[in-house]
């Protein structure tokens, strides 16, 4: 179970600094971040470094880790590195565009388009490449009905689903 807890260190500013510190006592694990968080009005840049301690964990007991976000409106890009991997993102509206590089060193690319009704993605890693269209049909009998339609190097399908919450 995830425990965390926040604390301001400083507010000066366009700056503001917190202390992220977290546990968990499922899979034993302490962590702590310190996020520096800059208002430049129409503008944000954030930074993040911290690390984490698993004592049982016995091929990486210690993961550091930095990234960094930055952006204005609806638009921007953030990085993340630690042990497991690195990750690059950037947003422009609907349009995204990730970059990650797993602890197995897999290049993992995606590009798409997401909104609120209908989305569309490319993802391509070292086995494959998806292609899919999701969309929003019809809100009926109190529920959403969507559908998806994907192609990959293996497979090829049309997907309807029924959402209905109780």
């Amino acid at each position: 179970m995830d425990r965390y807890k926040k604390l301001n260190i400083y507010d000066m500013y366009p700056n503001r600094g917190e202390l992220e510190l977290g546990m968990n006592t499922v899979d034993p694990t302490l962590s702590a971040n310190v996020v520096n968080n800059t208002d430049l009005g129409n503008m944000f840049f954030n930074m993040l470094v911290g690390g984490s301690y698993q004592p049982f964990n016995q091929d990486n007991r210690i993961n550091r880790r930095v990234g960094m976000s930055t952006g204005m409106g609806n638009m921007g890009i953030n990085a993340m590195l630690d042990e497991y991997g690195k990750s690059a993102n950037a947003y422009a509206g609907p349009l995204y565009a990730n970059v990650t590089e797993t602890e197995n060193d897999e290049l993992i690319k995606s590009l798409g388009l997401q909104g609120n009704n209908f989305n569309a993605n490319i993802t391509q890693t070292p086995e494959n490449t998806r292609y899919g269209v999701q969309g929003l049909l019809s809100n009926i009998f109190g529920g959403n009905l969507s559908a998806e339609a994907f192609k990959d190097d293996n497979d090829k399908g049309l997907q309807f689903l029924f959402n209905k919450r109780f």
